[in-house]
């Protein structure tokens, strides 16, 4: 039942996605996505973040 429901949302998120896109402009996901990957990298540089992988 759980694989449905996910199969469901999945496609009408993604139908509702596109039509989004059709309409408006990709500044939003560009600003957001330049901004969290300076963050990281701030953090990074600074020391905040750890970039090794323990396991």
């Amino acid at each position: 039942m759980a694989t449905l429901v996910a199969f469901v949302v999945g496609y009408v998120t993604i139908g509702w996605l596109l039509k989004y896109l059709r309409t408006r402009s990709y500044l939003p996901f560009v600003v957001y996505r330049v901004a969290l990957g300076s963050l990281v990298l701030i953090l990074l540089a600074t020391g905040v973040l750890d970039s090794a992988v323990s396991a």
